[in-house]
């Protein structure tokens, strides 16, 4: 029901956006096609000064094109389906997300969740889930700069192996911190600009299994 209503909103503002038109007025009067720009310009030569879309930006695909006429002719209501017009394009296929079960995931977090909760409380922004279905975690720890150190990252330390995103860019994290760094076994992402770390300890943070940036 919910994303229903969303999809429905979605098409409502859209259409709310395209009809009051540009600088000069209406694009698309309702009902008249020989009167609505949006569809007048849009067969024109490429060589045609009023093209829409310009030449420079991408064409509007075919299908578009083939169901624009039948929708302006029909009221261009902000609610009609694709479906509703004869020759339409083929509708586009559904999105399915996958669905998130609250108390398994939940009880996955569980371990983990008074320290990240007390981090997050020390470290404003600084830990967080990768995502609304992930365990994992991210460590931005960029955005306390210098503010953030060596000493702070030994306080992150506990959720290593739940980290899967790290970026210590701007920090004042040394070498000091190899460590650290690699008992994070699933990280997969790392940020380090502009820290100088040496060879030897890039090496080794090269052998994580994860990490691929």
């Amino acid at each position: 029901m919910a994303r229903a209503a969303r999809r429905a909103k979605l098409r409502v503002d859209s259409y709310a956006a395209v009809l009051p038109g540009g600088k000069n007025g209406p694009i698309i009067k309702p009902g008249n096609l020989r009167e609505s720009e949006l569809f007048s310009r849009d067969p024109l030569p490429a060589s045609d000064d009023t093209l829409m879309p310009p030449s420079t930006r991408p064409a509007m695909p075919v299908a578009d094109v083939t169901v624009l006429k039948p929708w302006i002719e029909a009221g261009a209501s902000g609610m009609q389906s694709v479906s509703r017009f004869k020759d339409g394009p083929p509708a586009v296929a559904k999105v399915k997300f996958e669905e998130v079960h609250e108390a398994a995931l939940q009880k996955a977090r569980a371990p983990q969740a008074a320290l990240v909760k007390h981090l997050q409380e020390r470290y404003a922004g600084v830990s967080q889930c990768r995502s609304r279905m992930s365990v994992n975690l991210e460590i931005n720890a960029s955005l306390l700069g210098t503010a953030f150190g060596d000493p702070d990252l030994r306080q992150v330390s506990p959720l290593a192996d739940k980290s899967g995103w790290a970026d210590l860019s701007d920090t004042t994290v040394t070498d000091a911190s190899a460590r650290v760094l690699l008992s994070m076994k699933k990280l997969w992402v790392l940020h380090l600009n502009p820290i100088a770390f040496p060879n030897s300890t890039l090496e080794a943070l090269g052998a994580l299994r994860a990490l691929r940036s």
